[in-house]
């Protein structure tokens, strides 16, 4: 193991895809719950179905991470479906989900690439030195 890193498991890249995919899907939900049902006349009916799709991710979220990392899978139900959260109305909780989203496959990322040994800044090359004969 690597210096400073914990002992938890990590998500495998699988895991990662798996939420990068997730990530997405919920910020599509909310352009479309912008785009369609924004402003002051929001439809009730449109409504409901955007919050079961939301619930849905939700659930699969929280499936994945019980599967993958239960210390992962329980900060997500604390922070994105805990009993506050609830209250919240659909962009706060859609918000809250596409943000710990993003962190969570952020870090899990940083985390594979540090215990395989490719720590180098991203967006950058590798270039060789020229072997000088002595």
């Amino acid at each position: 193991m690597r210096p400073g890193l914990d002992s938890r498991m990590a998500l495998t890249w699988v895991g990662i895809k798996h939420l990068v995919r997730l990530q997405a899907v919920s910020e599509q939900l909310a352009v479309v719950n912008v785009q369609e049902i924004g402003g002051p006349r929001r439809v009730r009916t449109s409504e409901r179905t955007l919050e079961q799709v939301l619930d849905e991710i939700i659930s699969e979220v929280d499936t994945a991470l019980r599967d993958a990392d239960p210390n992962l899978a329980d900060e997500f139900q604390r922070i994105v479906n805990g009993d506050q959260v609830a209250r919240l109305d659909f962009d706060g909780r859609i918000a809250l989900l596409t943000g710990w989203l993003r962190g969570a496959v952020e870090a899990e990322t940083l985390e594979v690439r540090l215990r395989v040994g490719d720590d180098r800044p991203r967006g950058r090359s590798v270039t060789s030195q020229p072997l000088s004969v002595g």
